[in-house]
């Protein structure tokens, strides 16, 4: 019934459970909403949610997952793409948590280069929040991809200017 602008079937899901939502509080509380008079469908974008881009003559895809319920959901769509791991460059930030060994197993089969940059935080309490380059380098020993460490996203920027790979995700943190 819906034309989804946003790729991955966790987003068609979100948005039904989204649309529910809106029609059970129009009923609750007597007024009408008729998605049948909008465009939503067509329209919605979420910046960060699989975000195609063109820059720097690359196709860039830009997704905030940042957990492993997130990653794997958005591996799930990127996976669609029938892409080879070695045609992808990943710009990849993450922050503290238990679960980055399966992360990066995860990234590991889906990106031979895998580009690690800290996420940018506001605050002090954010900073302790993100992980080091030697714990995220650990994390994906046994998995073969390739680690380059990235101290910010200027750094990233210009690794990212002299590889030849056409496509990059950008996602975590």
């Amino acid at each position: 019934k819906y034309r989804l602008k946003m790729i991955g079937r966790h987003n068609a899901i979100n948005f039904i459970l989204a649309l529910e939502a809106v029609h059970s509080l129009a009923k609750k509380d007597t007024w009408t909403f008729d998605e049948n008079k909008t465009d939503i469908a067509e329209n919605l974008i979420l910046p960060f949610r699989f975000e195609v881009n063109e820059l720097f003559a690359k196709t860039f895809i830009f997704d905030g997952a940042h957990n492993l319920d997130k990653i794997s959901a958005f591996i799930s769509a990127f996976s669609q793409l029938k892409l080879s791991k070695n045609d992808v460059d990943l710009v990849f930030g993450y922050s503290r948590t238990d679960d980055i060994k399966y992360v990066a197993e995860l990234l590991a089969k889906h990106f031979s280069t895998i580009i690690v940059t800290p996420f940018n935080f506001a605050s002090a309490d954010l900073k302790n929040q993100a992980l080091d380059f030697k714990t995220i380098n650990s994390a994906f020993d046994n998995f073969g991809a390739q680690l380059i460490e990235a101290g910010d996203v200027n750094s990233a920027v210009r690794i990212l200017t002299k590889s030849t790979k056409k496509y990059v995700v950008v996602l975590g943190s």
